[in-house]
């Protein structure tokens, strides 16, 4: 059984869900996974009751439509992203420092070993902490969170892909859309047209 599992915005989110998938999810949560849901990905946790009492977001365009549809779910359309917190005792407070400082410098490299430092770590420590705070490894949660701060940039300025990608931490227009479709499927630009606020034109 997978220890995290991730929802993907798609163009289907508003089908009806096979009972199959619901149980899948709700089997994946019982046993301890970490479920996340990106964009309209939101839908599907919705759907399988694991949002209801909890504060969500989706896309700006479909929060009004996902509130109606899961009235148990507190939705903040303003939210870019609702994350669980990091422990604040001891160990683990410096953990969540180093975190929020990584979410804050992700236009630059960030080494592992730089972030056990600023946590005061070995870094075979950090690994595991890490790990056990956030359910995944350093350097997957750093590829997601450049991925996040990409689309984020996408959705809500009107900034050339080439500054996206700097300020992501790819350094270059192609890494970022060699990424971007092997983790999204779909090109930035493309991303851009489907979920683009209203920030005038559209710059490539």
């Amino acid at each position: 059984m997978a220890s995290q599992v991730s929802q993907l915005p798609g163009q289907e989110f508003r089908a009806d869900l096979t009972t199959t998938i619901v149980d899948a999810l709700r089997t994946a949560y019982r046993r301890g996974a970490i479920i996340a849901g990106h964009c309209v990905g939101t839908f599907l946790l919705a759907e399988a009751g694991l949002l209801d009492g909890l504060e969500a977001t989706t896309h700006w365009q479909f929060a009004k439509e996902l509130a109606i549809r899961h009235p148990a779910v507190t939705v903040r359309p303003e939210a870019l992203y609702i994350d669980t917190p990091v422990p604040s005792d001891g160990d683990d407070r410096r953990l969540s420092e180093a975190i929020v400082w990584a979410r804050a410098n992700l236009d630059r490299r960030i080494p592992i070993g730089e972030l056990a430092v600023r946590a005061l770590m070995s870094r075979r420590s950090f690994a595991r902490r890490f790990k056990a705070a956030t359910g995944t490894i350093p350097h997957a949660w750093l590829a997601a969170q450049r991925l996040n701060r990409a689309e984020e940039l996408l959705e809500a300025t009107d900034l050339p892909i080439e500054e996206i990608a700097r300020a992501a931490g790819y350094g270059s227009a192609a890494v970022l859309r060699e990424k971007f479709v092997l983790r999204r499927g779909v090109a930035p630009r493309d991303y851009r047209r489907t979920f683009a606020r209203n920030t005038g034109a559209i710059a490539d």
